[in-house]
């Protein structure tokens, strides 16, 4: 199987948040395991381009046609009110040896999907197509650079990468101002080391 990294949308493992009442949540995978299933919490989208393995989710979607997976964790949602949130996902290029990802490619996260009153069943199905209620993306190219993107208004167009793909860290914050939020995604390597960062 052949992973694109531009249908691989890691950070929607964290789409739904945490909501402000609920205490930290740690993603715990089984090592030495391999399905196609992720686990109970999960939505995938489809659930057939996601895939658990030795402790990773890995998104195996090996078409192009299909710009943009989701995994979707069912457990946890942002509430409504004032509070502040901090998501933090590890993503990586999972493609073989000496690859390079397709143009356009990207992981983040999907954020806001559905709104206020939307049943989380019916949000969860949010993946390839903009529009409304379709949220924000927090993303980053394969080499780092961060970027946000209203995903209610068009398909993701992230800045082109210039290097070669590495682990990353992506951090998205954020903090009540003026009755709305200020997001800020850093992304950082393996090593702690800040790369870039959007608001």
């Amino acid at each position: 199987m052949k992973c694109l990294w531009n249908v691989l949308f890691c950070g929607a493992v964290l789409a739904a948040a945490v909501s402000a009442s609920a205490a930290e949540y740690t993603l715990k995978l089984p090592a030495g395991v391999t399905r196609s299933w992720i686990g109970p919490e999960f939505w995938g989208n489809r659930t057939q381009d996601w895939k658990l393995a030795d402790g990773k989710i890995l998104c195996v979607a090996d078409q192009t046609r299909l710009n943009m997976r989701t995994l979707h964790l069912l457990t946890h949602r942002l509430a409504e009110g004032d509070g502040t949130f901090r998501i933090t996902v590890n993503t990586q290029w999972a493609g073989d040896e000496g690859t390079q990802p397709s143009k356009g490619a990207f992981s983040g996260l999907l954020i806001g999907i559905g709104g206020p009153g939307v049943d989380y069943r019916r949000a969860v199905l949010v993946h390839a197509f903009p529009g409304e209620g379709a949220g924000l993306v927090a993303g980053a190219t394969p080499d780092g650079k961060a970027f946000f993107a209203d995903f209610e208004k068009e398909q993701v167009q992230p800045p082109a990468a210039m290097g070669d793909p590495r682990p990353l860290q992506l951090v998205l914050e954020g903090k009540p101002v003026d009755g709305g939020y200020r997001l800020t995604l850093v992304v950082s390597d393996a090593a702690g080391t800040e790369l870039s960062r959007a608001e």
